[in-house]
């Protein structure tokens, strides 16, 4: 077999025709479609046994609900593909996807390709910027050996797995597989351990798969909704990874890169909550930031990077409200001596930027203290 293509499903009946009917359209004939019924309560089950008659190269597997890493492994175990590729049940593929997919990784002798994608919605939902930079990249790259920016630099790489197309030996040979234990990020963290062992990778500019964004039923939707729980899955994430890079020596001269990846990965989810939960987050952020011995490497990192670390810091070592409001004052008292006077310079501009943060920052913590004392006075006028 040279592709197995992995499908979990779960309760997405309203999409999966959708998506088998793109799979059973492939012009590529040597290929396999394991699909994972994990647990489904709705008609998802009857629709894959039906398409499972129509096309013998539809493979079903049923288990009870674990999600979707142990669903992604149960596939891994029993794949038999040259190459491993992902698809989500709400998305679908262009209908000659594998065949020229499986063509471009035999002329490069590719150990991954990572290919474009187009977003689409039925709720008329906007594509966030960020993700239509991730999955439509205009150019084609190819690298010969393995290089940082592959990882680190290379918008398409990350975090959106079905942009994949992996040597199944590259995940055989070093025993990687999904983390069942993360319940959000396990992709992305999936991708971070096999990453650093494709040596000849090929970035292709043509779209080969069609993502659905907004449906309401999907696990990323419900963690949206729920920015505290999303924010501390990412943070296991991120924990787990930084422990298999620094066993598996990945992190040595990449420091730098790593520390601004997690910088920059947490930031606007911290931004979005107030003092009381920002000191909780950024205590565990430095726990790992320890870790890295990013004072040792942050130096050599973006000044935006070091700015964001550095209210990292503030939150996480401040013992008390007070102190940290005081913190922030003196940092944002620095940067205004320094650059006042430069208003029609980038510098000023960067400036404006960074004071932002902080001063949202010490909104929320006079908020804080405004909501603490109104419970105050209830309580005495109460009592």
């Amino acid at each position: 077999m040279k592709i197995s293509v992995i499908i979990p499903v779960y309760n997405v009946e309203k999409y999966l025709s959708k998506c088998l009917n793109s799979l059973i359209c492939q012009s590529f004939q040597d290929i396999e479609f394991i699909c994972i019924n994990d647990g489904s309560t709705d008609n998802s089950l009857n629709l894959l046994e039906q398409y499972a008659l129509k096309d013998s190269r539809i493979k079903v597997i049923t288990q009870p609900n674990k999600g979707p890493a142990c669903a992604r492994n149960k596939g891994l175990s029993i794949a038999t593909g040259e190459y491993i590729s992902f698809v989500d049940s709400d998305d679908f593929v262009e209908n000659d996807a594998y065949e020229r997919l499986y063509s471009i990784a035999k002329v490069k002798r590719a150990d991954l390709i990572v290919y474009n994608a187009n977003a689409f919605s039925n709720q008329r939902i906007p594509v966030e910027n960020w993700i239509h930079e991730r999955i439509h990249s205009k150019r084609n790259k190819f690298y010969s050996h393995f290089n940082t920016k592959i990882i680190f630099k290379e918008k398409g790489t990350r975090p959106f797995l079905w942009l994949h197309m992996v040597k199944a030996s590259v995940l055989r040979d070093y025993n990687i597989h999904f983390n069942e234990d993360l319940t959000l990020g396990e992709d992305q963290a999936f991708q971070m351990l096999y990453l650093p062992y494709c040596r000849r990778v090929a970035f292709v500019s043509h779209v080969f798969y069609n993502y659905r964004i907004g449906n309401r039923e999907s696990l990323m939707t419900r963690y949206n909704e729920d920015r505290y729980k999303k924010i501390n899955q990412h943070l296991e994430m991120m924990d787990f990874v930084t422990d298999y890079w620094l066993a598996h020596d990945f992190i040595t001269n990449v420091e730098t890169l790593f520390i601004e990846w997690a910088v920059e990965f947490f930031y606007w989810d911290f931004m979005y909550f107030l003092y009381d939960r920002q000191i909780e987050i950024a205590k565990k952020l430095m726990i790992i930031f320890d870790k890295l011995n990013y004072k040792n490497h942050i130096e050599g990192c973006e000044q935006i990077t070091i700015r964001r670390l550095r209210l990292y810091e503030l939150v996480a070592n401040t013992e008390s409200p007070i102190n940290l409001l005081q913190e922030i004052n003196n940092e944002i008292a620095v940067v205004n001596d320094t650059n006042y006077s430069m208003k029609q310079n980038a510098v000023y501009r960067f400036v404006v930027f960074i004071l932002k943060p902080l001063r949202k920052m010490k909104y929320n913590i006079l908020k804080i203290f405004e909501k603490k004392k109104k419970q105050h006075f209830t309580k005495l006028i109460n009592d």
